[in-house]
């Protein structure tokens, strides 16, 4: 096994962990521990992109193990987008869908119905 793989290994580990965290913290709505891990995994997402290219072959466990981590983040984002789901909703009731506000990804304003449109678009 070469240094290289090694290191794959063990960042691929820490992918891990971090995944797992982060799908816990979804799980029990704890928010502080979420921007944490959104922290550390955008840094070990760019160590990977920065180590694939160096390595001259991926060997299949490597890949397969990859393919799971994909996997993995695909499920946190459908929880964050069902949890983000909820909290538009109820907001709404609260508020009422013509003067509900929210923030976008861009920090711009969004009304209930505009994000609805938007998300149809």
């Amino acid at each position: 096994m070469s240094p290289c793989t090694i290191g794959l290994d063990s960042l691929l580990e820490q992918l891990q962990a971090c995944l797992d965290e982060e799908r816990s913290a979804l799980v029990e709505g704890a928010v502080e521990p979420l921007e944490v891990q959104r922290q550390v995994k955008d840094d070990l997402l760019g160590q990977l992109n920065g180590a694939l290219p160096q390595l001259p072959v991926i060997g299949t466990a490597a890949r397969r193990r990859v393919a799971e981590l994909k996997r993995l983040n695909e499920l946190n984002a459908a929880l964050l987008a069902a949890r983000a789901a909820v909290n538009r909703g109820r907001l709404e009731a609260l508020v009422g869908a013509a003067q509900a506000t929210t923030y976008g990804a861009g920090g711009r304003i969004e009304t209930g119905a505009a994000s609805r449109s938007a998300a149809s678009a």
